[in-house]
C-alpha cells in the first residue's frame, strides 16, 4: 500500500510540473503575441494626449494614425475629431492629398515631431500682415494607406 501511495505521489508531482510549464509557455505566447502583433500595429483613432493637451506621448515616435485626408493652405493634413476642436498632423513634403485619398479616412504611418512655423496673414483691407509663431506636428517620412 506504502508503494501505491508513493507512485500517485510522484504521479502527482510530475503532471503538476508539466501543467506549470505549459502555462508558463502560454503566458510566454500570448505576452510575445500582443507586444508583436498587437501593441506595435495598433493604429490609433485619436491621438494621446497628455494632461496638457499635447501629444507628447508619441512625440518623437513612429506611429500609425487613422483620420480624414485634408487639403490645407499649408499643405497635406491628417485630421482628427478631438473633443470640440479639430487637430491636424501635417504631412512632411506633401502640399496635397492625391486625389485618391482627398478628403477620405486614410491611415499614415510616420515619425510625430513638433516642428516651428510662423503664420502670416493679412487683416483687414490695408493688408498689415501679422506673422505669428507657433508649433505644429509633423509626420515625417509619412507612408498613406486606405
Amino acid at each position: 500500500m506504502l508503494m501505491g501511495g508513493i507512485d500517485k505521489l510522484n504521479f502527482l508531482k510530475s503532471f503538476m510540473k508539466v501543467v506549470i510549464a505549459t502555462t508558463l509557455i502560454v503566458f510566454l505566447c500570448l505576452g510575445l503575441y500582443y507586444y508583436f502583433y498587437i501593441k506595435t500595429s495598433q493604429t490609433k483613432m485619436i491621438p494621446n494626449k497628455n494632461e496638457y493637451g499635447g501629444f507628447y506621448d508619441d512625440t518623437g515616435k513612429v506611429v500609425t494614425y487613422s483620420g480624414m485626408a485634408r487639403d490645407t493652405t499649408d499643405g497635406a493634413a491628417l485630421e482628427f475629431q478631438a473633443s470640440v476642436s479639430d487637430v491636424y498632423f501635417y504631412l512632411e513634403g506633401m502640399d496635397y492629398w492625391p486625389a485618391e485619398y482627398a478628403n477620405q479616412q486614410v491611415i499614415v504611418t510616420g515619425k510625430l515631431v513638433q516642428k516651428k512655423y510662423v503664420m502670416s496673414s493679412k487683416v483687414g483691407e490695408d493688408t498689415v500682415t501679422v506673422q505669428q509663431e507657433g508649433v505644429r506636428y509633423v509626420l515625417e517620412d509619412p507612408q498613406v494607406t486606405k
